[in-house]
């Protein structure tokens, strides 16, 4: 069974993805698309500073990606590679 909260998640991702936002972001291997939907905290490390980004996906789920580790898809603007 799928916890109220996660139905929500996917409920909003559903109605960004028909928004056509442009800030998107892809899994390298492109088999999943994921969007934007704030700033995650910034993080220092052993490989020093960066700033994230918190991404919704499709089931629900949300992760915290680093900006550092994306770089821009012909698949145009907006689009991020992760």
């Amino acid at each position: 069974m799928i916890s109220k909260i996660k139905q929500n998640r996917i409920k909003k991702y559903r109605q960004l993805i028909v928004e056509a936002r442009e800030d998107r972001v892809t899994t390298r291997d492109g088999k999943q698309v994921g969007i934007i939907i704030g700033d995650g905290p910034d993080y220092t490390g052993e490989a020093g500073f960066s700033r994230r980004a918190r991404v919704l996906w499709k089931d629900g789920s949300t992760t915290l990606c680093t900006y550092k580790g994306m770089q821009t898809n012909p698949l145009g603007p907006g689009w991020k590679i992760l």
